[in-house]
């Protein structure tokens, strides 16, 4: 069978950083002779997926509403906001060694 994989982001602010997290997974068996043995997981994954776009997209809304007070703040005590989104994040980006990038992939499959 196929595996397909949900991946999300959390932040470690102990390291200051986001890593990839495995959320759910599915197993695709294109061959199975009962569908109805599949179903389960497939709306358990798909459940899944709807929960995280709805919690991404409520989180997208409060950074707009930030960031429309704070250009609000902005506008009325003249200061200005930074010029671009690279000025705000810390550019720093953590180089892994080759070998721990390709440590435990061999297990998620092709």
């Amino acid at each position: 069978g196929e595996n397909i994989f949900l991946w999300g982001l959390r932040y470690k602010p102990e390291g200051a950083m986001f890593e990839l997290w495995q959320e759910n997974a599915l197993l695709i068996k294109p061959d199975i002779d009962d569908k109805l043995e599949a179903l389960p997981s497939f709306l358990q994954f798909f459940w899944s997926l709807k929960h995280l776009i709805t919690e991404s997209a409520i989180n997208f809304g409060q950074l707009r509403k930030e960031n429309n007070e704070r250009a609000l703040k902005s506008t009325l005590s003249n200061t200005t906001l930074h010029s671009s989104f690279s000025t705000v994040v810390n550019s720093s980006i953590l180089k892994l060694i080759e070998d721990e990038v390709k440590a435990g992939f061999h297990v998620l499959g092709p």
